[in-house]
């Protein structure tokens, strides 16, 4: 079996055994990406006529990443998931509801089929594979983050506890969040951009080796770290947050998001192989701003519609490969992310491949998704 998690930039899939065990991993990044850096943007050129060369991107994609999973063995399931345009541009549904009020979906059930109806020829090792496509609530809440209550839930250990109430995030190019209260399921989505993953940044990049990831202070010097310990050549979304942070710290950035004395020319934070300054400019600044302005207001409209005060939030769920990467501290200091105890954070990765393997793993599943739908839906925001 395999679970594949459809990315707006990245692509991620896990081989698994009869019984859920991951045997191998395989990451990607969506081709989808040259045609805009967001959702809105594919739904844009989709509706301009180019919505096949879309679905052929993606499909292409993902049968490449299967081909390197199967590895000789032979696949009896194929389990996707992602937000709502990823998964309506990979089975050709239309997406030009998805762009405008009221925001209509062509397909929200979870979808059961075969593999080979979205490929004219596959491989010996496909070919019989079932398809199974994670419902969506609503056109920006889509089957990832149904996959990801999925994954929390099976994560909870103390019902009465940690059950009562609890917030997800996934935060990427689209913040998407659940909030559970009392038994409802309050859903919304964030126009964050892509700068949480390097995109719009003067020096961003995504999160590969040489990308600065990790930023503090040490005797009044700013000090980094790469992916891969890789001499620097860019700044992926977790190292300009920190960057953030640690300026912030220093007085080196005003409450404001002013740099000052470094406006103009930008805060030199290293140099790469070839002599290139990798800066933190003012711009970089606004667009970071832009990000945590969306995602907190998700996060508090949430919590209002739900009544619940966000210092009573007794977990708040880390998902994706961002989340996994974040400092909370840092995070917490720049104010994308609550201001609560440090110990009612769980970092939990890709929660869209964990719900997509509990799929594979637990019987009834399809009734749990029902459920939660059901639920989500009356109050999506």
């Amino acid at each position: 079996q395999v679970a594949v998690d459809i990315g707006t930039t990245t692509l991620a899939m896990l081989l698994l055994d009869g019984k859920g065990n991951i045997l191998s991993s395989w990451t990607g990044l969506n081709s989808q990406r040259k045609y805009g850096a967001d959702v809105i943007s594919r739904i844009e050129r989709a509706n301009k006529g180019e919505k096949q060369i879309l679905t052929d991107c993606i499909r292409a994609d993902i049968l490449g990443g299967l081909k390197s999973l199967c590895d000789g063995k032979k696949i009896s399931r194929v389990v996707v998931a992602g937000n709502t345009t990823m998964q309506h541009l990979f089975a050709g549904y239309p997406v030009d509801g998805l762009g405008r009020y009221p925001f209509s979906v062509a397909q929200k059930n979870l979808v059961v089929g075969r593999l080979e109806e979205f490929y004219s020829e596959l491989p010996d090792l496909l070919r019989d594979a079932e398809y199974v496509s994670m419902p969506c609530i609503s056109a920006f809440v889509g089957g990832d983050i149904m996959a990801g209550i999925l994954e929390v839930e099976r994560q909870i250990v103390d019902r009465k506890r940690e059950g009562r109430n609890w917030l997800l995030l996934d935060l990427g190019t689209n913040g998407e969040m659940v909030l559970y209260s009392e038994g409802v399921y309050y859903t919304a989505s964030a126009a964050a951009g892509p700068v949480l993953e390097g995109g719009n940044i003067s020096c961003g990049m995504g999160s590969v080796a040489g990308a600065i990831d990790h930023v503090w202070e040490r005797n009044g010097e700013v000090e980094y770290s790469t992916i891969g310990g890789e001499i620097p050549i860019g700044i992926c979304g977790t190292g300009l947050i920190e960057s953030i942070a640690v300026l912030r710290r220093m007085g080196i950035l005003e409450q404001s998001g002013l740099l000052a004395g470094y406006a103009e020319s930008g805060y030199l934070l290293a140099r790469g192989f070839h002599g290139d300054m990798i800066r933190i400019t003012q711009e970089d600044i606004r667009q970071f701003q832009l990000a945590k302005a969306a995602i907190r207001s998700g996060i508090e409209i949430l919590c209002q519609t739900a009544g619940v005060d966000v210092q009573g939030l007794e977990r708040i769920y880390l998902a994706g490969g961002f989340g996994t990467k974040l400092d909370v501290k840092k995070s917490c200091e720049v104010g994308l992310l609550p201001l609560v105890s440090r110990n009612r954070y769980r970092v939990i990765g890709n929660a869209s491949l964990g719900g997509c393997r509990v799929y594979c793993m637990e019987e009834n599943v399809g009734e749990e998704l029902e459920r939660v739908q059901e639920s989500a839906k009356k109050v999506t925001l």
